[in-house]
């Protein structure tokens, strides 16, 4: 079953619904270490302000849990599930992340091979 992200906004008070794992992921969001400690090859230069930002974002969650999936980017950032897959296809391009498994099971993890 597929859970779109307007499932758990209160319709009333337009708030976010929280559950236990978007919670986990709020908490996530803020990087621990620098962004260029996480990804050590980086080349700013590549990326956009836009690009950058949404890196910065994720970047956190990916230091402390090594993979991430299409939908956690979605949670950590707001975005849409067209803007994560194309910010993600740009970071595979360019080295920074690899990929692992494929549709569904699609899951994200930092290059370390750079």
């Amino acid at each position: 079953m597929k859970y779109l992200l307007s499932n758990f906004i209160d319709r009333k008070s337009g708030d976010l619904l929280l559950t236990r794992r978007s919670r986990r992921l709020r908490r996530a969001r803020l990087p621990a270490r620098k962004i260029t400690d996480i990804f050590t090859d980086i080349n700013t230069d590549k990326l956009s302000k836009v690009e950058l930002e949404f890196l910065e974002q994720i970047a956190g969650y990916l230091d402390k849990n090594s993979e991430i999936t299409n939908y956690c980017a979605q949670l950590l950032t707001n975005k849409s599930d067209v803007s994560v897959k194309k910010y993600f296809a740009k970071f595979v391009e360019l080295g920074l992340l690899e990929v692992e498994g494929k549709n569904k099971g699609r899951k994200y993890k930092i290059n370390r091979k750079q």
